[in-house]
Protein backbone atom coordinates (compact mmCIF):
# COMPACT_ATOMS: atom_id res chain seq x y z
CA UNK A 1 0.00 0.00 0.00
CA UNK A 2 1.25 3.89 -0.51
CA UNK A 3 1.59 5.55 2.32
CA UNK A 4 0.61 9.35 1.42
CA UNK A 5 3.97 10.78 1.84
CA UNK A 6 5.08 8.49 -1.05
CA UNK A 7 1.95 9.58 -3.79
CA UNK A 8 2.88 13.15 -2.68
CA UNK A 9 6.38 12.65 -4.57
CA UNK A 10 4.99 10.85 -6.82
CA UNK A 11 2.29 13.70 -7.50
CA UNK A 12 5.38 16.09 -7.18
CA UNK A 13 7.84 14.38 -9.42
CA UNK A 14 5.71 12.47 -12.19
CA UNK A 15 4.93 16.29 -14.21
CA UNK A 16 8.51 16.42 -14.72
CA UNK A 17 9.22 12.98 -16.20
CA UNK A 18 6.19 13.68 -18.59
CA UNK A 19 7.61 16.73 -19.14
CA UNK A 20 10.98 15.28 -19.59
CA UNK A 21 9.41 12.24 -22.15
CA UNK A 22 7.57 14.70 -24.38
CA UNK A 23 10.70 16.75 -25.01
CA UNK A 24 12.39 13.92 -25.50
CA UNK A 25 10.47 11.70 -27.53
CA UNK A 26 8.35 13.93 -29.52
CA UNK A 27 5.10 13.88 -27.26
CA UNK A 28 4.44 10.26 -27.89
CA UNK A 29 1.51 8.70 -26.55
CA UNK A 30 2.13 6.38 -23.05
CA UNK A 31 0.54 3.90 -20.49
CA UNK A 32 1.15 4.59 -16.95
CA UNK A 33 0.05 1.29 -15.02
CA UNK A 34 0.28 1.03 -11.23
CA UNK A 35 0.84 -1.98 -9.59
CA UNK A 36 -0.23 -2.07 -5.87
CA UNK A 37 -0.11 -5.90 -5.28
CA UNK A 38 -2.59 -8.55 -5.18
CA UNK A 39 -6.07 -7.10 -3.34
CA UNK A 40 -6.86 -10.73 -2.25
CA UNK A 41 -3.61 -11.40 -0.33
CA UNK A 42 -3.77 -10.22 3.31
CA UNK A 43 -0.24 -10.29 3.74
CA UNK A 44 1.44 -8.46 0.55
CA UNK A 45 2.24 -5.57 2.01
CA UNK A 46 4.98 -7.74 3.64
CA UNK A 47 6.69 -8.77 0.11
CA UNK A 48 4.95 -6.38 -2.90
CA UNK A 49 6.37 -2.90 -3.51
CA UNK A 50 3.81 -0.67 -4.91
CA UNK A 51 5.14 0.76 -8.17
CA UNK A 52 4.31 2.37 -11.17
CA UNK A 53 5.47 1.76 -14.72
CA UNK A 54 5.40 4.09 -17.58
CA UNK A 55 5.53 2.84 -21.14
CA UNK A 56 5.82 5.05 -24.04
CA UNK A 57 4.60 4.29 -27.51
CA UNK A 58 7.55 4.91 -29.89
CA UNK A 59 7.52 2.16 -32.09
CA UNK A 60 4.90 0.75 -34.11
CA UNK A 61 3.48 -2.63 -32.92
CA UNK A 62 5.50 -5.94 -34.71
CA UNK A 63 4.59 -9.86 -34.87
CA UNK A 64 5.95 -10.43 -31.73
CA UNK A 65 4.01 -7.73 -29.72
CA UNK A 66 0.55 -8.48 -31.74
CA UNK A 67 1.21 -12.46 -31.54
CA UNK A 68 1.96 -12.61 -27.67
CA UNK A 69 0.96 -9.74 -26.17
CA UNK A 70 4.42 -8.97 -25.34
CA UNK A 71 6.17 -5.24 -25.32
CA UNK A 72 9.71 -5.11 -27.03
CA UNK A 73 11.59 -2.44 -25.34
CA UNK A 74 14.18 -1.26 -28.87
CA UNK A 75 16.54 0.81 -26.37
CA UNK A 76 18.03 -0.19 -23.06
CA UNK A 77 17.75 1.96 -19.89
CA UNK A 78 21.27 2.60 -19.74
CA UNK A 79 20.68 4.65 -23.35
CA UNK A 80 17.66 6.22 -22.53
CA UNK A 81 18.54 7.21 -18.80
CA UNK A 82 21.02 9.90 -20.15
CA UNK A 83 18.38 11.25 -22.50
CA UNK A 84 15.95 11.42 -20.11
CA UNK A 85 18.05 13.39 -17.63
CA UNK A 86 19.07 16.06 -20.24
CA UNK A 87 15.39 16.49 -21.17
CA UNK A 88 13.94 16.81 -17.47
CA UNK A 89 13.79 19.89 -15.14
CA UNK A 90 16.35 18.30 -12.63
CA UNK A 91 19.02 17.90 -15.73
Amino acid sequence: TATDDALAALAAVLPGVLAALARAAGDPAYNLFFHAGPADDPDAGQWFQWHADLFPRVTTLGGLELATNLAVNPTSPELTAPVMRAASPWG
